[in-house]
This record gives structure tokens, sequence and C-alpha cells, in this order.
């Protein structure tokens, strides 16, 4: 679940407004309800003061974000509308806020296997390509349907900007 969906359902757990949060953290209404909608992404300092002020740890908002080492992230590449496969190499975080995921694009080679007994198989051999290593920010991904991996939505503006090729 996208930490401001967390956000909105621990604050409503606790029988509070977006007016009583706002009193209580000195954020405005405002931009509660933008972070709460997405339409705005929350900075380190305001989930921290959020947190605090619904009385729970902030790994309880970012923790099903926390996204394993070799997982599959679905990327648009926005020339040819298709999705691109792509495999996490790391993250950035900040104490138990994690910002930013570190992707590498997946190449797939089909070799030739010569089997013990002389006969020949190929199989497709994954790599992932370290020269194009791609930053996104975590807030943007989406589970994929089923059991395959992360959609990046770039149907959010956010997430248009702040993707960032790293050159190595």
């Amino acid at each position: 679940m996208p930490v401001p969906s967390r956000i909105t359902e621990i604050r409503r757990a606790k029988g509070m407004s977006q007016q009583d949060l706002s009193a209580k953290t000195g954020i405005t209404q405002a931009r509660l309800s933008r972070i709460e909608s997405g339409s705005s992404e929350i900075s380190c300092s305001d989930l921290f003061i959020i947190a605090e002020a619904l009385q729970k740890p902030v790994a309880e908002f970012v923790e099903t974000h926390r996204i394993g080492h070799d997982t599959l992230v679905w990327i648009m590449n926005t020339g040819s509308g298709v999705f691109e496969g792509y495999k996490t190499i790391g993250m950035s975080h900040y104490d138990d806020v994690y910002r930013t995921v570190f992707v590498a694009p997946v190449k797939y080679d089909r070799i030739m296997v010569i089997k013990e007994d002389g006969s020949e198989t190929s199989r497709q051999q994954e790599h992932l390509d370290y020269s194009n290593i791609t930053a996104i920010p975590i807030s943007g991904l989406r589970k994929a349907k089923g059991d395959n991996g992360y959609v990046l939505d770039m149907t959010d503006r956010i997430n248009k900007v702040q993707i960032n090729r790293l050159k190595i």
C-alpha cells in the first residue's frame, strides 16, 4: 500500500479528520489533502511529524515499500509504449524511510548448452545492464497484478520528472 494511503488508513482508524491531524502537526489541511491524495510528494520531515502525531513508528507507513533485492520492476518506455523489465539493485533510505529504488535493465541472451550425452539445447540467460542504472521514486511504484513485481506509474507527473538515469 502506498504511503499516502497508509496515512489516510491510520488517520481514519484513529478516528481523526484531516483537520484534527492538521491541528496536531501544524501541516495545513490543504497540504495533508494533497499528501493523502498522492498529488504532492511527502517529505521525510512531514512523514516524521505525521507519524508522531498518529503515534506510530515511521516504518508503519513504509513497511510495504521495502522492496527486496532482485525484484522485478516494470517501466514503460515512453517512446514505444512497451513495458521493459528492470531488477532492483539497491535502495536509498533515511532511517526507516525508503525514498528511491535503484534498478538496472534486464537483458536476456539465448545460450547453447551441450549436455554430457552430447545433445544440444538452448536456454535463456538473464543479466543486468549496469551501464544503465535508473533511480526512481519509490512512491510511484505500485504492486503489479499477480506476483509479477512492481509497476512504475508513469501517469503521475512527479514520477516523470524524478526518474534519473545514472551513468557509471
